[in-house]
């Protein structure tokens, strides 16, 4: 959805319409999409399968994690426009211009799923504040209906927030030992947990990196006025071609199996209660050792570690070891 660029960044338009006129779309994870699973389909599957839709567009801001980039007033006004129309093309009535372009695609009446707009994706900082209250003010002012999501504690700054989605992904041990972090957290912003999984030594979706994300999600469940919705993530994937691991659901042309964490999940479906019970555990547990790797960047200049300059350093809460600039 973000894009390495301007020119990559995701647009609604692009992907409706007759599927051979759609424009393709290099996505971050290296390879292209054809958008054949566009906008139009996406909430169609969401109708299909009774299940409420969440839009997730980009304000004007590329990924921040690779090459980030904040696009001029200009350019972010038309990505606004794009989120806009989408919005419309999913909700306007038949006699509208999207709502013609809708029913034209098969689908006279108006989408009822969509129910949640995310503001960006993994995006943070000042720039996104600016970003996100760009569009959340002028949003919400024309679809109060929605429930708004922003990628960051935006509440922070002051700026109006509804919802914040936080993604973690680590080893097993990071989710049992956060068993209670939204215990102490007051509740008054909700938390989407909208990306979490075990992925460090669970590449092929293993029982122990289910079991650590069942510790973590009894938390949400004992904090479930707090964090109302989760996402695993990622949800399926082509076995043909793996850009992440694991994966929830992996197919080919003509079979699909789940690794262990959809089966946890199930079985955290089948189960709900009626009420929270409190309680006190005491027991042991497995401490997460820390490590980790600096490396120099190209902002960064003059590292100095035991008079020596290094470019990276590297280690854990016992060991360090520097490697020197060449």
């Amino acid at each position: 959805m973000e894009g390495f660029s301007k020119e990559t960044a995701f647009r609604f338009e692009d992907t409706i319409g007759p599927v051979w006129e759609r424009k393709s779309h290099y996505l971050l994870w290296s390879y292209m999409t054809t958008n054949g699973l566009g906008f139009h389909e996406y909430l169609q599957f969401c109708e299909d399968a009774g299940i409420d839709a969440m839009y997730v567009f980009n304000c004007g801001m590329t990924c921040q994690g690779r090459c980030p980039d904040y696009f001029d007033e200009k350019l972010t006004e038309e990505f606004y426009n794009d989120t806009v129309n989408a919005i419309l093309y999913a909700t306007a009535e038949e006699n509208t211009y999207w709502g013609k372009r809708r029913a034209e695609n098969g689908h006279p009446k108006p989408f009822t799923v969509l129910k949640y707009l995310e503001i960006g994706n993994e995006n943070w900082g000042e720039e996104y504040n600016k970003h996100y209250k760009y569009f959340y003010e002028r949003l919400k002012q024309q679809f109060p209906q929605f429930i708004y999501i922003s990628t960051d504690h935006t509440e922070r700054a002051g700026i109006p927030t509804e919802y914040v989605g936080e993604h973690f992904y680590s080893d097993p041990v990071f989710f049992a030992s956060n068993h209670d972090m939204y215990d102490n957290i007051s509740g008054e912003i909700k938390i989407y947990c909208g990306e979490y999984a075990s992925t460090i030594g669970c590449k092929e979706g293993i029982l122990y990196g289910a079991l650590g994300e069942a510790a973590f999600l009894t938390s949400i469940e004992r904090n479930q006025d707090k964090v109302p919705m989760t996402s695993y993530a990622p949800l399926l994937q082509n076995v043909a071609y793996k850009a992440w691991e694991p994966d929830m659901i992996l197919f080919n042309n003509h079979e699909s199996y789940c690794i262990p964490s959809y089966y946890m999940l199930s079985m955290f479906a089948g189960n709900r209660g009626d009420y929270v019970c409190s309680h006190d555990v005491i027991t042991e547990y497995d401490i997460q050792k820390p490590t980790g790797c600096f490396k120099v960047t190209e902002n960064i200049r003059d590292i100095i570690l035991n008079g020596n300059s290094v470019t990276e350093i590297k280690g854990d809460n016992k060991t360090m070891e520097s490697y020197p600039l060449p």
